[in-house]
């Protein structure tokens, strides 16, 4: 009994993915139709004169191109329906605009689920311009003085922002929920038995993928 709407995209980012993927597979197929001996990979002009760390220039992201779309997907759905909260998970960042706009129009309470750390980012707010930095700190303000709940996903993150926004938002309205976490999932701890061979083995499962600012070497420092 669940009502789902596909209709947040716009028009031009699918078109823009559409072209894209369809000169991708043309240039599969002319490779796997020819003959010859491969040549040497070449780059586009735009790949090489393109500035490093151009993705963090704007505030938001590309589904900034379905904001309009959004806000009528959102309204529209309002207006089918008892709607009761607005809850929206980011990033990607460029929805919150859409949802502060509904949330503040039709006055509906709007939950902010924070995955990462957006404006107190240390590392991805030095890449970003300083009129970036302006912008994308101004409407989070905004965001979080018309949310009703903020959700970051550790404690470090909630307390980091709690302080950052001291006397502006008020403290309870940050709480911290841990990522994909269901106790469902985990059986009752069995107190391991130490091997007498090799004391130092254990196992290390660890859920996620190494890139930037999400380095392994303080899980490194922690094994040691």
């Amino acid at each position: 009994e669940l009502t789902i709407s596909r209709r947040y995209s716009g028009r031009l980012r699918p078109w823009l993915q559409a072209r894209k993927d369809r000169k991708r597979r043309q240039k599969k197929l002319k490779v796997n139709g020819s003959n010859s001996v491969s040549k040497p990979r070449t780059t586009s002009l735009w790949s090489r004169l393109k500035p490093k760390h151009s993705q963090y220039w704007l505030p938001f992201d590309r589904y900034w191109l379905d904001t309009g779309a959004g806000y009528q997907a959102i309204k529209s759905l309002i207006e089918q329906h008892s709607i009761e909260v607005i809850h929206v998970s980011a990033d990607p960042w460029a929805p919150l605009v859409a949802a502060e706009r509904i949330s503040r129009q039709f006055n509906i309470p709007l939950v902010v689920d924070f995955r990462d750390p957006w404006s107190v980012h240390e590392g991805k707010m030095a890449l970003r311009p300083k009129l970036t930095q302006w912008l994308l700190k101004r409407f989070e303000a905004k965001l979080f003085k018309q949310a009703s709940a903020i959700i970051l996903n550790t404690e470090t993150a909630r307390d980091v922002y709690v302080e950052a926004y001291q006397g502006r938002i008020p403290d309870q309205r940050f709480y911290a929920v841990r990522n994909a976490f269901d106790r469902g999932l985990f059986r009752s701890s069995i107190e391991p038995q130490p091997s007498p061979k090799s004391p130092a083995i254990f196992t290390a499962l660890y859920f996620g993928r190494f890139r930037a600012f999400v380095s392994p070497e303080v899980l490194f420092k922690g094994f040691a």
